[in-house]
C-alpha cells in the first residue's frame, strides 16, 4: 500500500476499500489492466457520494463508449457523430436524474413499462 500517501491518515482504509471495489468491478467487466496498474495496484475510477452522481457518470461513460463505437463502425469523424443521438432503453420506473441526462446529454430515451 505504498502508493497511498501517508498524509491520508485514517482515510487510508477508505481509499483501500475504494480501490478494492474498483478492482472488483473492473474484473467483473473484464477490463484490461492499465499501464499504471503495477504502480498503483488499482484501476482508474471515481467514487460518488450519491446515486445521482453515479447514474450521470455511468451515462456519460456509456455515451462516450457509444460515440467511439459509432465513429469506428460508420467511419465518421467526431464532429459528424456529435449530431447523432444515441438511444437508451430504460424502464418507466427510472430515477428522476435520468430525465436530466436525456435532456442535457443528447440521448433519446425509449421506455419499457415493467409488468408483474
Amino acid at each position: 500500500e505504498s502508493h497511498l500517501p501517508q498524509r491520508l491518515g485514517r482515510l487510508q482504509g477508505s481509499f483501500r476499500l475504494h480501490n478494492d471495489c474498483l478492482n472488483m468491478i473492473a474484473d467483473l467487466w473484464h477490463c484490461q489492466r492499465p499501464v499504471s496498474f503495477d504502480e498503483y495496484s488499482c484501476f482508474a475510477g471515481a467514487r460518488t457520494v450519491g446515486s445521482i452522481e453515479a447514474c450521470l457518470l455511468a451515462g456519460l461513460a456509456l455515451k462516450f463508449r457509444w460515440c467511439a463505437w459509432y465513429r469506428k463502425v460508420h467511419n465518421k469523424c467526431e464532429a459528424e457523430v456529435r449530431g447523432v443521438y444515441p438511444n437508451l432503453v430504460i424502464s418507466t420506473a427510472f430515477q428522476a436524474c435520468w430525465e436530466k441526462f436525456f435532456r442535457f446529454m443528447d440521448v433519446e430515451p425509449h421506455f419499457v413499462s415493467p409488468s408483474v
